[in-house]
């Protein structure tokens, strides 16, 4: 896999308005039974033509979980500067953000979700790198 052939595999869900799930959406319901990210609202605002301008690199991990999947795919944004932050953290049952989150993850998801984006903190992805789980297969 290459960044383009990335770009065209989430184009269907970035058209078939799947991509950002109710879940990882800052204008999807405000309090949930669980643990959830949701993209900050600037982000959600321009996620189609960031997704499509590539302005990213992309760390292809391989998550141990999912082994079946296609990947886990780490996006760091270029100019980061546009976005302090690109997500923030939600406990259950609260509307109130705990943390702010610095990643973009997509992954190609199980279960008929399909490919879908939400944020993650930098920190827990060099957890799970560490830990074994995330398995880094390529960077683009």
């Amino acid at each position: 896999m290459d960044k383009q052939t990335f770009i065209s595999g989430i184009s269907g869900a970035m058209a078939g308005g799947k991509f950002l799930t109710p879940k990882h959406d800052p204008n999807g319901p405000a309090i949930m039974g669980s643990y959830r990210t949701v993209l900050s609202l600037p982000v959600s605002a321009s996620l189609d033509s960031l997704m499509q301008s590539g302005a990213y690199q992309i760390n292809h991990y391989i998550d141990q979980s999912y082994p079946q999947s296609i990947g886990t795919f780490e996006l760091i944004l270029h100019d980061s500067g546009s976005f302090p932050y690109v997500g923030t953290e939600l406990l259950p049952l609260t509307a109130i953000p705990s943390k702010q989150m610095d990643r973009l993850l997509v992954v190609s998801g199980s279960g008929g979700s399909g490919w879908h984006i939400f944020a993650e903190d930098s920190i827990e992805i060099q957890r799970k790198r560490n830990a074994g789980q995330y398995t880094l297969v390529a960077t683009y």
